[in-house]
């Protein structure tokens, strides 16, 4: 047996003795060891690895195959662990959930020089960062960018604005869109729609006016926890183009004036009634009816025809407007749900007055 001088450091004793130098001392025998240099290495290994201050377990992937004597690092921004080196100290099969159970210390690699006497003040320990669950990585630039662009349908031109980019956050249960005009002061952000993580394109078009210029916003969620908001833009959008052809035939007088009643998701003829179309002069019965499936908040143009019967195509609707086998019997809102209806666009050119403005009723109750 050969006798070792202590190992210790100065600043090990000042945080055992909490702002005090104090020495805790204890004896260890390390066998088949007969150099002295080594026994001191060995021995400032052995106090530096009691002093990390994380150990837990983790479930990984049985791809990762980790092994005692591993390290690795969390790579997950939204994890309160992130960025922390771990060393492997045991590993189990879990093979009813397709997993390994990982034992783990942290790893801290400052630990080594001071050892081997290439450093003289030993490393601080890993800690945790103060982590706060409610907090959501946001989009970053670049992930996400926002177009005007101009869809084409049947000859007509209609404006939108687009996103297009990925969610990069492994984490996001949804991606929330919204939009707004520029306007000073700026106004309030309108819902675009809320998909899930792994859409990469949004397009915005019913609520979209001509010639305005938008602002778009991406922003995750996750459980009832939503990121800040990316603030894209601003882009500014065309205008619409309707394209020549037979016209839908308009109504100019009904028996009853407003037949539409509507909630977030459907549009309904709530009665039967009458209407008189312009030009022929002939009168068509109208039968109750309903439309369900549609988007909240948007404005809807009603259409019916016989052997058809009703449809209806988000503002401007330009399909059913200009083919001349249609009614069109008026312009309807569907709400946000919570009784709330979008602002009236301006109708489509030659399409602006005659009783067929917008229409907004009550939302139906549940």
């Amino acid at each position: 047996m050969t006798a070792l001088p202590e190992v210790t450091a100065t600043e090990w004793q000042i945080e055992d003795g909490q702002g005090v130098a104090v020495k805790r001392t204890r004896g260890a025998d390390y066998t088949f060891v007969v150099d002295p240099k080594q026994t001191r290495e060995l021995a400032s290994l052995e106090i530096s690895n009691s002093r990390e201050g994380i150990r837990g377990r983790v479930p990984l992937r049985p791809y990762m195959d980790p092994e005692p004597g591993n390290t690795f690092i969390f790579d997950e921004p939204d994890f309160a662990l992130s960025n922390l080196k771990c060393f492997v100290l045991d590993v189990e099969d879990d093979t009813e959930n397709d997993t390994v159970v990982v034992t783990f210390e942290t790893e801290t690699d400052g630990k080594y020089p001071l050892a081997y006497s290439q450093s003289g003040s030993p490393p601080p320990a890993q800690e945790l960062d103060p982590y706060d669950r409610t907090f959501v990585t946001p989009a970053q630039a670049g992930d996400w960018t926002l177009a005007a662009e101009t869809l084409v349908e049947n000859g007509s031109s209609i404006p939108i604005i687009a996103f297009t980019g990925a969610c990069e956050n492994a984490t996001a249960e949804s991606v929330i869109f919204e939009f707004r005009p520029v306007d000073d002061p700026p106004r309030l952000w309108a819902g675009a729609g809320v998909e899930g993580p792994a859409v990469e394109r949004k397009e915005v078009g019913g609520p979209i006016t001509q010639g305005t210029a938008y602002q778009g916003a991406v922003s995750y969620r996750r459980g009832n926890n939503v990121s800040d908001r990316l603030v894209l833009g601003p882009v500014t959008v065309g205008a619409y183009a309707v394209s020549a052809g037979p016209a839908a035939r308009r109504l100019v007088s009904q028996s009853i004036d407003y037949p539409f009643t509507s909630d977030a998701s459907s549009i309904a003829i709530a009665a039967a009634f009458t209407g008189v179309v312009e030009g022929s002069g002939a009168t068509v019965n109208f039968p109750a009816g309903s439309i369900s499936g549609l988007s909240n908040s948007t404005q809807y143009g009603v259409f019916w025809k016989a052997g058809a019967g009703y449809e209806v195509e988000a503002y401007p609707a330009t399909t059913h407007m200009t083919t001349g086998s249609w009614i069109f019997v008026g312009w309807q809102a569907t709400s946000d749900g919570s009784g709330g209806f979008p602002s009236s666009p301006p109708p489509p050119p030659g399409w602006g007055g005659g009783g067929n403005a917008p229409i907004y009723q009550a939302e139906i109750p549940a």
